[in-house]
Order: C-alpha cells, then structure tokens, then sequence
C-alpha cells in the first residue's frame, strides 16, 4: 500500500507473471460499485483484498492508450486494465460488478473465474497446465 495524493495505490505481487498495480480510481470504483467497499480508503483496501485475492486475467485483443488491455475475474466482478510490459506490470485501472458487465464480458468470467479457483484450490496441476499450454505456443 502506498499513499498518493489522490489515495491508496496497491500493488500485488504474483508468483507468476508481472505483478498488479492498483490506482486510487480502482478502489474509488471498487467502494461504488461492489456493496462491500468503505470510506475508510484502508479498510477498503483491506475487504478488497480480503475478499479478491488474486484476479485471473486474460488479454483481450483491445488496445487502451496504446497498450495491451487484460480484463480480469474475481468473486466481486471484474478488472479492467492494461499490461505495461517495459515497466513491468500490469495496472488494474478500474472495477466493474458482475450487473455492469457486457454480455461477452460476463461470458469470459466463467471461464476466467474456473481458471481463478483450478490455481487456487490446485496450484500443482494448474502450473501443470499452464506449461503445457505455453509449451504448446511456443512450438
């Protein structure tokens, strides 16, 4: 957690991959849209990560200013962002609660979401699969 003038930002780091960055405007969004936020900006911070511990991203063939964007499930609802891949990261730059989503969007959830609970209730087979797949690509 580091403190802004606009807010908290938050950055998560991941075991695989670049880590998430998260501006103030996400936890903004997240105390809006959710039903779990608070106006305490720690306190939210906390029941967002509490509640979502690691979102499972996906790149969606869109650019956003340029850059490469992912949209991400998480029990919640969704996140929104880009991969800076220079900088090293990926930052999440807003929240959406499953009743704002697009119809392909919550589509993409399901299969993002199964994704999301195989590496957190399975990380040996996801990592497994994971592999596989990115051998697969790489071929």
């Amino acid at each position: 957690m580091v403190y802004a003038a606009d807010g908290l930002t938050g950055l998560q780091l991941c075991s695989e991959g670049l880590p998430y960055i998260y501006p103030p405007h996400f936890f903004k969004r997240f105390r809006e849209r959710s039903g779990h936020g608070d106006t305490n900006a720690e306190q939210n911070l906390r029941n967002y990560f509490f509640r979502n511990p690691t979102p499972c991203t996906m790149y969606t063939d869109t650019l956003h200013l340029g850059l490469p964007s992912i949209l991400g499930a998480m029990p919640d609802g969704y996140v929104l962002g880009t991969e800076h891949a220079a900088e090293g990261y990926m930052r999440c730059r807003t929240f959406i609660s499953h009743a704002e989503a697009f119809k392909d969007q919550q589509e993409d959830w399901v299969g993002l979401e199964a994704a999301r609970q195989l590496r957190e209730r399975y990380p040996a087979l996801f990592a497994q699969v994971r592999a596989e797949e990115l051998a697969r690509k790489a071929a």
